[in-house]
C-alpha cells in the first residue's frame, strides 16, 4: 500500500508528515519556520512587521520558500519521497494572496526555475498577505452587511457574519485602498489554493471547505454568492478561481519537483487547517468535540444541522466528509499562553507542572480575561496588556503559578461559555496542538467541561488530516473515511483524562464570577451554560 504527505501551512511554521499505509505509521513531523527564512526584521511571528496593531499581514514569498526548505528537510529526514504516492495540505484559514493575470498561464515554472519564490515574485500585485489575525476592516464589514440587508442576512448566505480577517472585507479594503493594484490583480487565492497551484505549476480552483470562510460563497449552494460579490468589490467574480469540492484532484505535481526525488503524482485540492484537523483527529462525524490548541484556540464538531451563533462570533464552515463543521475561535490561545511564560521565564515544566501542583482547582476564586490581544470571541477590542487583571491579587503579587492556573482556567470558561449554540452537551473532547501534551491543561478542559478528553499518539492533526485526505482521494475505496480514521485517528486510552467531579462543582460557582467579568470589560452577555 502506497504513502501519502501531508503539509500544513501554519501561522508562523510550515509542518509535514507522511503517512504510510503498510506500516499504518506517521513520521515525525518535519517543521520549517518562518523566521528562520527572514531576519526578524522582515518576519516576526510569521507575519511582517506593522506599526499599526490591527494589521496582521505576511509574506506570500516565505510561504513559496517554506515549501522548497520543507521537501528539502524531509529528505534530509531521510523520508523517500520517490515513495509519495499522492499529496494534499492545508493551509491557515482567510488569508488572502494577490497575483497577476500570468498567474492564470501554465508556463511560470519552467526548467530555468530555481525556486518557487522567485518564480511567484514577478507576479504579486500586493507584496503582503492579510491573514486570519488581522482586525482592520471594520469598516469594511460594515458597508457589507449594509449593502446586503444586515449581518443576519450575511450569516444566512455564507454561515458567518462579517469578519475583520475574512476574505470578502480584506478584498473589498484592498480595493478601495489600493484601488490601481486592485485592477492589475487578475487571481485572488486563499493560501491554500496558492500552495495547491505551486505544487501543479497552474492556478488551482478554492476548495469549498475553505471557501466558506471568506464571506462570498452561498454555504448552501456551494458557489460564489453574485450579491455578496457585488457588495465587495467591482469585477471579483474574474479575479476568484471556481471553488471545487472536497477530494478534488486538482492535477498532476509540476516535474520541478522531481528535485526532491518526488514523481508526478496527484495533488489533492489544499484545504483549511481547521477542515483538515477534523479528519486528522477522526472527527469526521457527529458526536465528537475538537479543541485545537494552536496560535488560536479552536472549537469545533462536525454536524448534520446547518448551525449558526445567535450572537454572531461563530462560523458555519464546511466538513470535508460532508455536511457541516460549526466552529467558534478565540484568537488568544498559545500566544496568550507563551506571553505568560515569557513574562515570568518559565519553563515548560514550570508551566506544566507546578504551576497546577502549587495552585488548587478553581485558584481560590482569583480570575482573569485572557486577552494579550483584541479578541473575536466575544468581539473585545483595546483590552489588552499580558492580561487583563480581574483580581487585585495579580496587581499585589505578580504570582506566576496562580496566574498561569487564571489563565488555562479563563480559556477553558470562555469556550464554554461561548459554545453553547453547538447544542448538544459536550460528551466526548478530542485535543489537538502542541498545547494537547500538556496534563495541567487538558485536565482542567475535562473538569469545566465535565467530559472525558481524548487525545491521540501524534498532536499534529492538521498535517495529519491532510495526509487522510489524500488517501481517501485517491483510493477511495480502499480508504473510506470510517477505515482511514480507524487506522490513523483512534485515541489512544493511555491519554484519556476523565473530569474530577469535585473539580467539576468549583468551575459550576466560577464561571459564574469569570461571566460577570468578561460582561463587566466586554459588555457581551453571555448564557450560562447548564
Amino acid at each position: 500500500m502506497p504513502k501519502f504527505l501531508g503539509i500544513d501551512c501554519c501561522t508562523r511554521k510550515m509542518n509535514a508528515l507522511v503517512l504510510d499505509t503498510d506500516r499504518r505509521s506517521l513520521s515525525p513531523t518535519v517543521s520549517v519556520y518562518y523566521s528562520d527564512l527572514r531576519p526578524q526584521n522582515e518576519i516576526k511571528n510569521g507575519m511582517v512587521p506593522n506599526e499599526d496593531p490591527l494589521v496582521k499581514h505576511s509574506d506570500p514569498l516565505v510561504w513559496a520558500d517554506a515549501l522548497d526548505t520543507l521537501l528539502g528537510r524531509l529528505t534530509e529526514a531521510g523520508i523517500d519521497l520517490s515513495s509519495i504516492a499522492a499529496i494534499s495540505g492545508c493551509a491557515q484559514q482567510h488569508g488572502t494572496v494577490y497575483l497577476s493575470p500570468e498567474f492564470a498561464k501554465n508556463n511560470w515554472i519552467s526548467d530555468k526555475t530555481s525556486s518557487l519564490s522567485e518564480a511567484v515574485a514577478p507576479m504579486l500585485t500586493r507584496k503582503s498577505s492579510p491573514i486570519w489575525m488581522d482586525s482592520s476592516t471594520f469598516q469594511q464589514c460594515r458597508e457589507i452587511e449594509e449593502a446586503i440587508g444586515g449581518a443576519k442576512t450575511l450569516q444566512q448566505k455564507c454561515g458567518s457574519c462579517a469578519m475583520e480577517r475574512f476574505a470578502g472585507p480584506q478584498i473589498r479594503k484592498f480595493y478601495q485602498t489600493e484601488s490601481s493594484a486592485y485592477a492589475q490583480t487578475g487571481v485572488i487565492h486563499l493560501v491554500s489554493s496558492f500552495l495547491t497551484s505551486l505544487l501543479t505549476g497552474k492556478s488551482e480552483k478554492i476548495d469549498c471547505c475553505d471557501a466558506a470562510g471568506m464571506n462570498l460563497m452561498d454555504i448552501q449552494t456551494l458557489d460564489w454568492d453574485n450579491e455578496l460579490l457585488k457588495a465587495t468589490a467591482p469585477g471579483l467574480r474574474t479575479k476568484l478561481p471556481p471553488i471545487c469540492g472536497n477530494s478534488h484532484i486538482a492535477g498532476k505535481l509540476h516535474p520541478y519537483f522531481s528535485k526532491y526525488g518526488l514523481r508526478e503524482i496527484p495533488v489533492i485540492t489544499f484545504t483549511g487547517d481547521n477542515p483538515s484537523s477534523l479528519i486528522g483527529i477522526g472527527g469526521w462525524k457527529p458526536g465528537t468535540y475538537i479543541v485545537a490548541l494552536g496560535t488560536s484556540d479552536n472549537f469545533f464538531t462536525a454536524s448534520d444541522k446547518p448551525l449558526t451563533d445567535p450572537h454572531g462570533y461563530g462560523h458555519l464552515f464546511l466538513n470535508p466528509a460532508g455536511k457541516y463543521m460549526p466552529l467558534a475561535c478565540f484568537k488568544n490561545g498559545s500566544c496568550a499562553r507563551e506571553s505568560i511564560m515569557q513574562e515570568f521565564n518559565l519553563t515548560w515544566h514550570e508551566f506544566d507542572v507546578d504551576a497546577f501542583d502549587l495552585t488548587p482547582p478553581g485558584n481560590n476564586g482569583n480570575i482573569l480575561l485572557p486577552y494579550v490581544t483584541d479578541e473575536i470571541t466575544p468581539q473585545a477590542m483595546n483590552v489588552g496588556g499580558i492580561v487583563h487583571e480581574g483580581n487585585s491579587l495579580f496587581k499585589s503579587h505578580k504570582n506566576a503559578a496562580s496566574i498561569v492556573r487564571a489563565m488555562v482556567e479563563a480559556q477553558a470558561m470562555t469556550m464554554r461559555l461561548h459554545t453553547t449554540w453547538f447544542g448538544n452537551r459536550v460528551k466526548s473532547m478530542r485535543i489537538t496542538g502542541s498545547m494537547s501534551d500538556s496534563l495541567g491543561v487538558c485536565q482542567v478542559l475535562s473538569d469545566v467541561f465535565n467530559t472525558m478528553v481524548e487525545r491521540l499518539g501524534h498532536h499534529n492533526a492538521a498535517a495529519q488530516g491532510a495526509a487522510m485526505r489524500a488517501a481517501q482521494a485517491t483510493l477511495p475505496d480502499t480508504f473510506s473515511w470510517q477505515a482511514i480514521s480507524k487506522l490513523f485517528a483512534t485515541p489512544v486510552s493511555s491519554k484519556t483524562i476523565t473530569p474530577n467531579k469535585q473539580n467539576v462543582e468549583i468551575y459550576k460557582e466560577l464561571i459564574l464570577n469569570y461571566a460577570q467579568l468578561e460582561k463587566n470589560i466586554t459588555g457581551v452577555d453571555c448564557t450560562i451554560p447548564d
